[in-house]
């Protein structure tokens, strides 16, 4: 996941030596432009790279969705995204899904999902789709274990992708005793035990640095598997992984004075990783 800094060397980010090859960027990340300059740029073929990008508040309902998408588009400067999102689900969600739905079929889209869905906001919007989101992005970490989201998301095919897999630099998490020794068995970084934990449990991990050599040791992750998930799997903190939930289910965007919704897609972006 690049970062929102204009300032990053974004042509960077296709090194042939790390491998990058998904990009997750998203309308409120004010960068779709300078992804799509990197990877015209990098001089690898389009269909080796995987493009997620994700539609903002501004642009759900029906028709306001469908410009949306060909915005990003235009500013990707590409001839379809590879998967595309519901970024947050507030508002006229389901006209939307419906205009992400015939995306698709023409082609602009391969694949269509959502992000920060709760249960509840689940059971409230999914029902009025035609078609079940492939993917679903939500905080994921060893602290916020979303056990509930992700039993209904198994059991309905649908894909976990992480963000904050490591917990947006908790301390806590990572100066996590259970943890640490964990790390320390294995003779490596208590960052690269937490993504391989994440990854063991079937997460698509989505890391955000500007910093070259985290992003190198980002993409070189500890690919031997371990046996110590279980006790990983008990230092989830019950405070965190509700508070996630409730961050999302009680956010209405009356409680912040719409219909200014410029103030309210700033208030977002501001919050929203």
């Amino acid at each position: 996941r690049p970062p929102r800094s204009t300032l990053f060397p974004y042509t960077t980010l296709f090194r042939s030596d790390l491998g990058i090859r998904h990009i997750d960027t998203a309308v409120a990340y004010f960068n779709e432009q300078e992804v799509g300059q990197a990877i015209r740029e990098s001089g690898i073929p389009r269909e080796e790279i995987f493009v997620t990008s994700k539609l903002w508040l501004q642009d759900y309902g029906y028709e306001p969705a469908k410009k949306g998408i060909e915005t990003s588009l235009r500013k990707l400067g590409l001839d379809y995204m590879d998967l595309y999102l519901i970024h947050q689900p507030y508002g006229d969600v389901p006209g939307a899904w419906k205009a992400m739905e015939d995306a698709k079929k023409e082609g602009k889209i391969r694949s269509i999902g959502v992000s920060n869905m709760t249960v509840k906001i689940w059971n409230n919007f999914i029902p009025q789709f035609d078609t079940m989101p492939s993917v679903n992005q939500i905080e994921f970490n060893p602290y916020c274990q979303r056990k509930e989201m992700r039993k209904i998301m198994a059991d309905a095919g649908v894909a976990l992708e992480a963000w904050g897999p490591l917990g947006q630099g908790n301390k806590d998490m990572l100066a996590d005793p259970v943890i640490v020794k964990i790390a320390e068995a294995h003779g490596k970084d208590v960052g690269q035990i937490i993504l391989r934990f994440e990854h063991q449990e079937g997460a698509i991990i989505f890391p955000k640095s500007t910093n070259p050599p985290v992003i190198v040791f980002i993409i070189f992750l500890y690919a031997s598997p371990f046996s110590e998930k279980r006790e990983i799997i008990a230092v989830c903190n019950p405070r965190i992984d509700i508070m996630a939930a409730i961050k999302f289910s009680t956010f209405a965007a009356d409680k912040i004075g719409l219909p200014n919704l410029r103030n309210f897609t700033r208030f977002r972006t501001d919050i929203t990783i």
